[in-house]
């Protein structure tokens, strides 16, 4: 199972986007933890994750979260699946990050 969490400001937001990337890998058959956290919880939610993503405006934070994110690949949202709520390409963005790595 992939652990992939989302961080944005209060976690508002990033839950939404969680909802919408839940049910794009179910459909997908890819069975992922995915849930979102404000970036103070960083310290205690990244370690272990498979994929860390970052809200556009929390991206100042990315140095910050790195140093507890244990290699983890971590990237800053796409701007336009984060402003549509965009799933499909989250979902993009999240399998690239794994592949990667």
């Amino acid at each position: 199972m992939l652990k992939v969490r989302i961080f944005c400001g209060d976690g508002i937001t990033s839950s939404i986007l969680t909802m919408y990337l839940r049910k794009e890998m179910d459909q997908a058959g890819i069975e992922a933890d995915v849930q979102a956290f404000s970036h103070v919880f960083a310290p205690r939610e990244a370690p272990g994750c498979d994929a860390i993503i970052l809200s556009p405006h929390v991206a100042y934070y990315k140095g910050e979260i790195e140093k507890c994110a244990e290699g983890a690949p971590l990237e800053v949202l796409n701007m336009v699946a984060y402003g549509k709520y965009g799933s499909k390409g989250l979902m993009a963005q999240v399998m690239g990050m794994i592949h990667k790595s």
